[in-house]
């Protein structure tokens, strides 16, 4: 078939053809049936079949033209466009060609299932013209344990040779790559997927910043900026303004530390180990060599000295230690090389200084390795030595020099060892030491380093931002300089072997500290003249006056006749008479207090200056996204330019970033389109199958799909939709819900947290009930045992059922019902709702399955499952990573910790309500009930969000909020599910948080001793943050309470 594809056919390759969802399933089904998951079958309409549909039907343009000049913030107007596209691809019909397809496809089910089977119908979208990067753009990556600098294209062979090896699972890489998280910090981001589009004869746009940065983009490309209003915002290249500042990268995060593989390294310095104090680890040279001869036999160990067999007398020459120390000598002298060093007929090494503190450094690290003795003659300022291990090596780690004559062959080819970018600072500035010793300067206001590699330049300027060292790339990427007021960092921490160096770059720091104004060149910001009136505005002195308007009009109104002995006030413009109550009193200056334009700034200003103004006026948090890793820079110049080739993109999941292109600047990377298109369930026949079909292309053009497509810079004509039809379990006769192969709170990566209600399972996704819970420890399960830690009784007050009483029967023609019924909610009996909706072994069945999902995926997963009540049988539905706590920095533990007594707060009747928290954090801010998502305009920034439940209609302003709190909904709910993504505290299952929470002005929400409770006012509260990696080991053994598994969770991840 042409537009039809079965779940059989695809996998997590085809996401650019069915979709995440369908290519999920059809993974599933061809790799874990065996091993006994039931996944219901069924079939894709792929999104070849939605552009037939818009092309047969000759609406592109007018849907382009529909949505030309819109404004997503006006919700009047966006609901009138989006409805007229709706109705454009409903009415444009399905192509005959496409239809005859679709009813084949269900009548083939009918053949497997039976007659009239039940399918769900779910949208599923995809991209093609996805926001992305040239194929030559340099990406930091940690990638099969080690840190790699390297262009994308390579990075994309690496990272599918890897799923190759996991027939074609892409889930179970790990490559991480550093991208920006909350607008400040830089931090080691897990890599879902790396994409790849055609794009030739295309126009890219080269984007060049202040301080000399570069990267490629694609046209759909959106960029992360910060406005005038110091408002993180994304926009579109085409929206770009003067004064926006897009985020680079100021310091890079440490990788993981990595321990020594010789755990009793040789003090003898004979061997070239233990050499010096900071060793920290070896370089087995015999592996990087094999893997750069054309058979292993041209490369061997000689008593500990790996030697090339290349002639007939290999035996006698020198040959090179297989161990290498990580010493800051031998960093010192890759730097060197890397910079100045150069190669000869594959056997001769030279380094050529005029230094003579610098040759000692060479020649030292040499005799270290039994290549140089003392008394050897250097020619002309050239050291020399003869060693082609050592020869192969340098070419292996620092660039092969080209294959032609004369000079030039080495300078355009050198790069930083992709090793160096993994090690600890002080060897880091160790290389760049070397490095800056042979080609940098000290000039009159900066530091300068140069090179006529790319790749040379881009490594390096990698290593500063790994010390936080600012700097500008000048010359066409041949150039880098650092300003002055960095002089003083650069000397702590990479510095000068050359003492006429040195003495000009400590001369350079005191000149900087010696002046009474310093300019800040690189971080120069147009401001909103009133980016501070309104902090300021606050903490003016006020006095309430006898001014009062009009409540309906706003005019001053006077005061007239008392009433009932109640004063009263009368609006002339409205002609009525006001309680004093009911007036608005208005709020003034005192007299001769602080003039009306304090806080005002007209006129551009160094961050350094910025952040002493905003602490004058009290108003440090309107500047918070200056004090972190990441620095705004302006933009100098967008061109666009010609390209044919390959263009890539990471999905990053939470952060939708990460740090590419020259100089390592933040870019937007691929964003999801999960739940913002229709799921139609119950439906039956060809006729429905069809029309759902359609609807579910017109979802594509629902309010929120297309305010997200704004919102992210995508094209609307560029995201297109699959449609997957599966096989439905018949859990409206039974139960169904959610569970995780992680515990969703804590992370504790040892259980399965499996989440039930009766019915279908939409109730328990959208937060409709409060499910049942149980958890499973993996371990012990995996040995044969039934543990299950803890099981947890929801009330389970309703059940999503099919419409019609006479679908309870799948597989004949008896008890059909009409095609689009549809679901209804029903009540669940008394009864019912006091028992589990799963029995013990079903609970562990389907924990089983979340280890073998897991195991095949390599990553925590988020599943969906199902009972079918006509047969018994457990099904998985759906299946993806878990996005949380899989991405989550586990170097630390983080408690928040409420400064008043809770026993207190009770007695005081400060405890509101309570609920099931998500999270462990704490949060306050003022209240805001909102029961409908029309009035979701109201929403302020900061505020709590007070609602019955959620969905993804909700989720601009869950992106705003200080903390959540529903009625309803289980820790699997879309609430729960979100503010886990947003690091938010949030409680859910209040039953009356609405009821209660009306009417009151702040509450603090906690969430940090496993109930959720919310109390009036704001409460001060504090975070005790625990390294773990430099936790000392205690001399007995801890002892740790198991009978509370939320606490277990989190205190099992302490080593």
């Amino acid at each position: 078939m042409k537009f039809i594809k079965w779940f059989e056919e695809v996998g997590t390759g085809d996401v650019g053809l069915v979709g995440g969802k369908n290519a999920s399933l059809g993974e599933m089904i061809r790799n874990l049936t065996e091993e006994g998951v039931n996944v219901p079958s069924g079939f894709a309409v792929t999104a070849e079949a939605y552009k037939y549909v818009l092309e047969a039907g000759g609406i592109q343009g007018k849907i382009r033209d529909t949505l030309a000049d819109l404004d997503t913030h006006d919700m009047k107007n966006l609901a009138e466009r989006g409805s007229k596209i709706r109705a454009l691809i409903k009415n444009a019909g399905c192509p005959a060609e496409l239809e005859q397809e679709i009813r084949a496809a269900y009548r083939e089910m009918e053949k497997r299932y039976g007659e009239g089977v039940d399918v769900a119908v779910r949208s599923s979208a995809t991209a093609e013209d996805l926001p992305s990067i040239a194929a030559d753009e340099p990406v930091l990556v940690k990638f099969g344990g080690k840190t790699v600098y390297q262009e994308v294209e390579g990075l994309y062979e690496a990272y599918n040779g890897e799923a190759a090896k996991n027939n074609g699972n892409g889930a179970g890489v790990r490559m991480e790559v550093p991208a920006m998280e909350e607008g400040k910090e830089v931090k080691w981001k897990r890599v879902d997927e790396i994409y790849r589009h055609p794009a030739n004869a295309a126009t890219l746009f080269k984007i060049t910043t202040k301080t000399g940065r570069e990267i490629k983009v694609s046209p759909d490309h959106s960029l992360i900026v910060l406005d005038r209003d110091f408002k993180v915002r994304t926009k579109s290249i085409q929206d770009l303004e003067p004064e926006d500042k897009i985020p680079v990268v100021r310091r890079l995060p440490d990788p993981d530390p990595v321990p020594d593989p010789d755990p009793n390294p040789d003090p003898n310095p004979e061997t070239g180990r233990g050499a010096s104090r900071t060793a920290r680890r070896h370089l087995d040279v015999l592996e990087y060599l094999k893997s750069g001869e054309k058979s292993d036999e041209a490369v061997t160990d000689e008593a500990g000295k790996v030697k090339l067999k290349r002639s007939g007398n290999w035996k006698i020459q020198n040959g090179l230690p297989r161990n290498l120390p990580l010493t800051e000598e031998f960093l010192y002298f890759l730097g060197i090389y890397a910079a100045e060093g150069s190669t000869y007929k594959q056997n001769e090494v030279s380094i050529t200084n005029s230094s003579p503190e610098i040759r000692k450094r060479v020649t030292d690290f040499l005799e270290g390795l039994g290549l140089w003795h003392e008394g050897r003659k250097i020619n002309k300022g050239s050291v020399r030595v003869y060693c082609p291990s050592l020869v192969s090596f340098l070419h292996r780690v620092a660039g092969a020099p080209l294959n032609q004559q004369g000079k030039g062959r080495h300078c355009r080819t050198k790069r930083v060892p992709d090793f160096v970018f993994g090690l600890e600072r002080e060897l880091v500035g160790a290389f760049l030491r070397g490095c800056f010793d042979s080609d940098g300067d000290v000039g009159k206001n900066a530091i300068n380093y140069s090179s006529l590699s790319k790749d040379l330049i881009g490594g390096v300027a990698v290593l500063l931002e790994r010390l936080g060292v600012k700097f500008y790339l000048r010359r066409k990427l041949t150039r880098i300089s650092i300003p002055y007021k960095e002089a003083e960092r650069f000397s702590r921490l990479v510095g000068f072997e050359c003492v006429k160096k040195a003495e000009r770059l400590n001369a350079l720091a005191e000149d900087y500290k010696g002046k009474e104004k310093h300019f800040d060149f690189i971080e120069v910001f147009e401001i909103n003249p009133d980016l501070f009136r309104d902090a300021v505005e606050e903490r003016l002195p006020r006095e309430e006056v006898e001014e009062s308007r009009c409540p309906l009009c706003s005019s001053v109104v006077g005061r007239t006749s008392r009433y009932k002995g109640k004063t009263r006030f009368y609006c002339k413009k409205c002609g009525k008479a006001f309680y004093e109550d009911e007036v608005e009193k208005e709020r003034r200056f005192e007299k001769g207090a602080t003039p009306w334009n304090k806080g005002r700034i007209s006129r551009r200003i160094g961050a350094r200056l910025l952040r002493r103004v905003a602490e004058n006026y009290g108003a440090e948090e309107v500047l918070e996204g200056l004090n972190g890793a990441v620095m705004w820079d302006g933009i100098k110049e967008i061109e666009p330019i010609e390209y044919s080739g390959y263009v890539y993109d990471f999905v990053v999941p939470g952060v939708e970033n990460f740090a590419a292109g020259m100089g390592g600047i933040i870019t937007h990377n691929t964003a999801s389109f999960a739940g913002q298109q229709e799921t139609y369930l119950n439906v039956r026949g060809e006729d429905e199958l069809v029309e759902k079909v359609m609807e579910c292309f017109a979802s594509l053009f629902t309010n929120r799909a297309i305010s997200y497509r704004v919102d992210k810079g995508f094209d609307h004509l560029s995201v297109f939709l699959s449609v997957g039809v599966q096989k439905m379990a018949r859990s409206d006769l039974a139960c169904s819900g959610v569970m995780f192969s992680i515990d969703t709170e804590s992370g504790f990566s040892d259980a399965v947290y499996i989440t039930g209600a009766y019915g279908l399972g939409e109730n328990v996704v959208q937060g409709a009930v409060n499910p049942d819970q149980f958890y499973v420890f993996k371990p012990t399960l995996r040995q044969g045992f039934r543990p299950i830690v803890e099981k947890k009784l929801g009330s389970k007050r309703k059940k999503m059922v099919y419409k019609e009483a006479g679908a309870g029967k799948t597989g004949t023609g008896t008890g059909a019902r009409k095609a689009g019924t549809g679901t209804r909610q029903e009540k669940v009996g008394e009864e019912d709702r006091k028992k589990f909706v799963l029995t013990d072994d079903e609970v562990l069945r389907l924990a089983r399955w979340a280890c073998i999902i897991e195991e095949h995926y390599g990553t925590p997963m988020d599943i969906e499952w199902a009972k079918d009540g006509t047969t018994g049988e457990l099904f998985v539905v759906q299946a993806r990573p878990e996005t949380v706590h899989s991405q989550k920095d586990l170097s630390s533990l983080e408690t928040y910790v409420l400064e008043e007594e809770v026993e207190k707060l009770k007695e005081a009747g400060r405890l509101l309500v309570e609920g099931e928290a998500v999270g462990h954090k704490i949060g306050y801010g003022e209240v805001n009930v909102i029961e409908n998502a029309r009035d979701i305009l109201n929403f302020k920034p900061g505020q709590v969000l007070v609602t019955d439940m959620t969905d993804p209609d909700w989720e601009p302003i869950m992106k705003v909020a200080g903390a959540i709190v529903t009625n309803r909904g289980g820790r699997t709910c879309h609430a729960a599910i979100i503010s886990r993504e947003l690091g938010i505290p949030c409680v859910i299952g209040t039953v009356r948080g609405t009821r209660v929470l009306k009417g009151v002005k702040d509450v603090t929400v906690d969430c940090s001793e496993g109930t959720g409770r919310i109390y009036e006012g704001r409460l001060k509260y504090r975070v005790e943050k625990l390294v773990l990696d430099n936790l000392p080991r205690p001399g007995t053994r801890i002892m740790m309470n198991a009978a509370v598994p939320e606490n277990a969770f989190i205190q099992g991840q302490i080593p």
